[in-house]
């Protein structure tokens, strides 16, 4: 997927958000999602036109931020964080 979209946009600069965190914990065929995160920045890092942006604190991990009982899609308010914290990051490689 990267390879393509920076083939399709080589003189584009390119954002590779990665996953926020999520209160379910759980590991699906020994694989969790920090291992997930992990795997997807190792491969958008090799390309010079992607920035990476790491999303897993862009949301409080608390309950009340989250409109789901396993705490993974954020409510209204956990968006405004969302919202914020991405309008930052990417305030500061643009």
């Amino acid at each position: 997927f990267f390879e393509k979209l920076c083939t399709l946009y080589p003189d584009s600069k390119l954002f590779c958000l990665l996953p926020i965190w999520c209160g379910n914990q759980k590991s699906v065929d020994g694989k969790t999602l920090d291992m997930g995160r992990q795997y997807i920045k190792g491969i958008a890092e090799k390309y010079q036109n992607i920035s990476v942006i790491d999303c897993v604190n862009f949301v409080p991990h608390l309950a009340e931020f989250y409109w789901d009982d396993i705490n993974l899609h954020p409510n209204d308010l956990g968006f405004l964080y969302y919202g914020n914290h991405l309008y930052k990051r990417l305030a500061e490689l643009l």
